[in-house]
């Protein structure tokens, strides 16, 4: 009879176990500096686990509301690439639209500015950034190895193992070559630079330059701005495989 009892007492308290899941089962992980791996958190139309941020629209940030080191060493690599600034008079500024405005009220020309040479022509000026800008994409996701100490330096990064830099350097070529360019005639799109140069030309049109999010008719603008994806995409790769080493 006691062993009845007891079976019965068992099987009602079973009816009141709430199954808990492993988001569950982070309950106060997700406090500030007490993030868990297993702590899974919607921000902004980001899922974020552990320090691990996905690569969707809004503000990334960790589960402990820092910001994203991912996308802080991104932004960081970012900076560092070659800009075009504006010069009116003595004035400088790295607005087109503020130096527009200069201009009109001063009657001085813009000269365009990229490193340490001024330019009068903006052509030129941006011939200079793009060849500068691929130049540094080139640099970021090439391997070079220091002939004194040995150290391989990649993607920003210096590794004293040539395997471990040698896989770096595959992993953001490989982000680097991902992006492309792809163009739109009319409203018909198409991946073949000739094929798009000879449809737009039949047409009477411009044809415009996809890269990304970013659209433009102007080449030089699109050799610019695929340069910048292609870099921020091999800088994307190696925060990540520096995050997961």
């Amino acid at each position: 009879m006691q062993l009845r009892n007891l079976l019965g007492v068992l099987a009602m308290a079973c009816l009141f176990v709430v199954p808990v899941s492993a988001d569950e089962g982070c309950a106060g992980k997700c406090d500030k500096g007490k993030s868990g791996a297993c702590c899974k958190t919607s921000v902004a139309s980001k899922t974020c686990s552990g320090s691990a941020c996905s690569d969707t629209a809004g503000t990334e940030k960790t589960c402990d509301g820092g910001a994203c080191p991912i996308s802080t060493a991104v932004a960081k690599s970012m900076e560092s690439l070659p800009k075009m600034t504006y010069l009116v008079g003595k004035e400088s500024t790295c607005c087109s639209t503020s130096a527009a405005a200069l201009a009109k009220k001063s009657g001085d020309a813009i000269q365009f500015v990229v490193g340490k040479k001024t330019y009068s022509d903006k052509g030129k000026a941006m011939d200079h950034l793009i060849k500068d800008t691929e130049t540094m994409l080139t640099s970021f996701t090439t391997p070079t190895t220091c002939s004194k100490s040995g150290m391989t330096s990649i993607a920003g990064e210096e590794c004293g193992c040539k395997v471990m830099a040698g896989t770096l350097a595959k992993k953001v070529k490989s982000a680097a070559d991902g992006v492309k360019m792809s163009y739109l005639v009319g409203t018909e799109a198409c991946s073949c630079p000739t094929t798009s140069a000879a449809m737009a030309k039949k047409k009477g049109v411009d044809r415009t330059f996809v890269i990304g999010e970013t659209k433009t008719t102007c080449s030089k603008t699109a050799r610019l701005e695929l340069a910048r994806a292609r870099f921020a995409a091999a800088a994307k790769a190696a925060a990540e495989a520096n995050a997961a080493s």
